[in-house]
């Protein structure tokens, strides 16, 4: 180093100095990306249809006028349907693989929906900003997890190696249905 100067780790002292916290999930970042690229792609989709309606308004009957703004019309219809296209993709990908990519990712592992017992009803994921996850606390996931053919299932919250699956990450795993008779093939209720 030079003399008179210092080395300073921000990083490591980024709490310290009130900033955010940095980002190191993988998912959280991709999620992220995706979102704000299907955000960019829609506004930048329909502000070339725009364009393309005031070329055709103003083009004054010109026919090579009218079909170049023609084309950006239906270019624009093109881009907004991959667009949706992509994200029915995404949002498959995340039903069958039990991920949270294009939701909201704001907190660590919770329970979306909102504070207290009653706010508890939501999405069991990593990512969401609802009720922390409390190891050894239980929650209702609103019917949003996905482990009950009707109504929702009590979930109950393990840290990294703990419940019947052993994930190696703090996750929430079914304990049993509000609907009696209601829980799905392939879960595992014997957690809790």
């Amino acid at each position: 180093m030079f003399a008179g100067t210092a080395e300073v780790n921000i990083a490591q002292n980024l709490q310290q100095i009130g900033g955010a916290p940095i980002q190191t999930d993988l998912g959280v970042l991709v999620g992220s990306f995706v979102g704000v690229a299907i955000l960019v792609g829609a506004l930048a989709a329909f502000g070339y249809m725009v364009l393309g309606g005031v070329q055709w308004i103003t083009s004054g009957g010109d026919k090579g006028k009218i079909e170049k703004a023609r084309e950006k019309i239906i270019q624009s219809i093109v881009g907004l349907g991959v667009l949706v296209s992509v994200f029915a993709i995404f949002s498959i990908v995340q039903y069958f693989f039990g991920i949270n990519v294009l939701g909201d990712n704001s907190g660590g592992n919770t329970l979306g929906g909102g504070s207290g017992a009653a706010g508890a009803a939501g999405a069991a994921s990593q990512g969401g900003g609802g009720v922390r996850c409390e190891i050894g606390r239980t929650y209702s996931d609103g019917g949003a997890g996905g482990y009950c053919t009707t109504g929702a299932a009590t979930v109950q919250c393990f840290g990294p190696g703990q419940g019947v699956s052993q994930l190696p990450y703090t996750h929430y795993e079914p304990c049993s249905c509000e609907t009696a008779g209601a829980e799905k093939p392939g879960y595992d209720f014997s957690s809790c």
